[in-house]
């Protein structure tokens, strides 16, 4: 029998969800084959956060990456934001990678709304399909808007968030909130 438990099989490797938190988990797998799901049981629940402000900045493309905490079907990701046009509303794209930065597996994305209120409102994003997050793993949000009159996000410079950073300068970090719900098993 090979690693995948099948008598003459192809041996490794063995293709599945590798997420222990999400709704599918398969222990046998080693290999993440992107079928992971989350059918939601249970309240959001804070899973990484760094609420404390000094600065604000902002460019048309920021990332933070965050360490996730509890793990669970990615719920939403509150950021303590203005709008980039200043008095306008602007659109904006929220994306969620795997790993450090904006190179790794895209796992999740959606499109914003940025209201045009002072620093210091956090402005909650919901993700409509809960994507299961691994426990203990790194991940980074990336905010990208069309267009920036001012800076927009809040910031702080003494870097007080020791599980991730804000990409354009590591001693630095975004005010954020990543929340996640549980997920069911199947």
């Amino acid at each position: 029998m090979d690693a995948c438990g099948v008598c003459d099989g192809p041996g490794s490797p063995c293709l599945g969800c590798t997420v222990a938190q999400a709704s599918n988990f398969d222990p046998v797998a080693d290999t993440s084959d992107g079928t992971c799901t989350c059918t939601p049981a249970g309240s959001p629940l804070s899973d990484a956060a760094q609420l404390e402000t000094n600065a604000s900045g902002g460019g048309l493309s920021q990332w933070q990456s965050f360490t996730s905490q509890v793990g669970g079907g990615l719920h939403s990701i509150s950021i303590d934001l203005a709008s980039p046009l200043g008095t306008e509303p602007s659109p904006g794209t929220l994306r969620v990678y795997e790993g450090e930065g904006n190179e790794g597996t895209r796992v999740a994305s959606v499109e914003v709304q940025i209201e045009p209120v002072a620093l210091s409102v956090v402005q909650e994003f919901e993700f409509i399909d809960l994507v299961p997050i691994a426990q203990g793993q790194v991940y980074s949000w990336e905010l990208t808007v069309p267009e920036q009159t001012v800076g927009y996000l809040a910031l702080n410079n003494q870097n007080p968030y020791a599980g991730g950073r804000f990409g354009a300068d590591e001693g630095t970090d975004a005010a954020f909130r990543v929340d996640v719900r549980a997920c069911a098993t199947e």
